[in-house]
């Protein structure tokens, strides 16, 4: 089988080409179907029959690029359009958006919660699929639980509000990692409030806030890098408001290290039940859970491994499986066959 994933990173390759990238997003899905990875655009119409699968991440981005090609594929092509996270945050219901669901062969979801949303949108069957999550090649960047650092880790995109009160409240020393600041003209005026013009703005301004615990702000770095010194740490914290596809979740049941989250992941509250909130208002609720992580080392070893136990769910060929579902064909014997 011919398949394609395209997405908004600009790279192209063939899962061949280059070794196996470790990751947990739109790329797992070009290993996880033995096919290419394009970015930036839709293969051109003239193209479009040389694949059986095109697998399209629904960037807003991409939909007007999509709407200009989706219903000019030969009828061999099976069409599954993507949706990372819910995409009630980031997807208007435009006649574009409606025209790609509609003339898509499957909707493949990555958060469970808004699934009944999406198939609103649609005629076309819309269901969650996962995140092809190869985790016995990630989990050799696991740190022993006896070597880990005194630490909690503010998980990215959580590092302000909510989780910080968590952390502040249990004591020890609070990690977050910052990407760098681009130097484009358009943040020229960030530098100048700021009176600062490095890279590290965000880094610094965080470390030099006044704080009732150490900071030890972390820049972001590749992701096999950040896996062992993330999962160097104690526990995590992850009050993210998003509706997302709860990387960090998953990242966590695969290095068996407690998570606090919220039901908005999606994940969570599968993987980490007894660690998981409402929403990021409950603060008094995580604080008391945190306190129980760091006291109770036996009960938090009981929840990691629970976590660990349900990965198979988002193995590479169990994700495969659901899409083959979706589009109503055995993927994964059509795959195992080549």
């Amino acid at each position: 089988m011919r398949s394609i994933v395209v997405s908004m990173i600009d790279e192209h390759w063939h899962h061949t080409d280059v070794p196996r990238k470790l990751t947990n997003c739109t790329e797992g899905w070009a290993y996880a179907l033995k096919g290419e990875f394009r970015g930036l655009t839709p293969p051109p119409v003239e193209e479009l029959g040389n694949y059986d699968l095109i697998v399209a991440n629904l960037d807003r981005r991409m939909i007007s690029l999509y709407a200009e090609v989706i219903h000019k594929r030969p009828k061999h092509v099976k069409w599954v359009s993507l949706i990372e996270g819910c995409g009630t945050d980031y997807l208007e219901p435009s006649a574009s958006l409606i025209h790609v669901l509609n003339e898509s062969d499957f909707v493949a979801n990555i958060n469970r919660s808004t699934t009944g949303y999406l198939q609103s949108l649609t005629t076309t069957p819309v269901a969650w699929v996962g995140v092809p999550l190869p985790y016995h090649e990630m989990e050799m960047y696991a740190t022993p639980e006896d070597a880990r650092r005194e630490e909690i880790l503010i998980c990215p995109r959580g590092t302000k509000h909510p989780s910080i009160l968590v952390a502040n409240a249990l004591g020890l020393p609070v990690t977050a990692y910052f990407p760098p600041v681009s130097r484009k003209p358009r943040n020229l005026t960030t530098f100048y409030k700021n009176r600062y013009y490095g890279k590290d703005l965000w880094l610094r301004k965080w470390e030099r806030e006044t704080s009732p615990v150490p900071r030890i702000p972390r820049p972001e770095r590749n992701l096999i890098d950040t896996w062992k010194e993330a999962g160097s740490c104690r526990m995590w914290v992850n009050l993210d408001p998003r509706y997302t596809w709860a990387r960090w979740v998953l990242d966590a049941a695969v290095f068996r290290v407690p998570i606090i989250s919220t039901l908005s992941t999606c994940h969570a509250q599968y993987l980490f039940p007894e660690t998981t909130v409402r929403d990021i208002f409950a603060i008094e609720e995580a604080i008391e859970i945190g306190k129980r992580i760091l006291n109770e080392p036996e009960w938090a070893k009981q929840t990691c491994d629970r976590a660990y136990s349900m990965l198979d769910e988002f193995l590479p060929e169990a994700c495969v499986r659901r899409m083959g579902e979706g589009l109503g064909i055995d993927l994964a014997s059509i795959l195992a066959a080549e």
